[in-house]
């Protein structure tokens, strides 16, 4: 019996979610370099408001909520709820 590689359902193809057509890669890397662009100023406004987080801390949250929300929670013992709220202000 031979093995086959499965390629998903035809509804899942790579040209019909559209990742073939040149317009959405561009679309998808404006979007990518606007949440680096905001990372970065984010970041700035984090360090000031919990200066307990290391630059560490920081690089390897990009992009990962619940990494930072972890770390939030580890140094300065808030509930999940709570530091997911003072994040959504600070994003304000």
């Amino acid at each position: 019996m031979a093995c086959r590689t499965w390629t998903g359902p035809p509804h899942c193809s790579r040209q019909v979610m559209g990742l073939d057509d040149p317009q959405r890669k561009e679309e998808h890397k404006m979007n990518e370099d606007t949440v680096k662009g905001n990372w970065k100023q984010l970041s700035g406004k984090i360090k000031q408001k919990w200066g307990k987080l290391t630059d560490d801390d920081l690089m390897k949250a990009e992009g990962n909520k619940d990494y930072l929300l972890g770390k939030l929670q580890e140094h300065y013992g808030l509930a999940k709820d709570k530091a997911e709220q003072h994040l959504k202000d600070l994003g304000d």
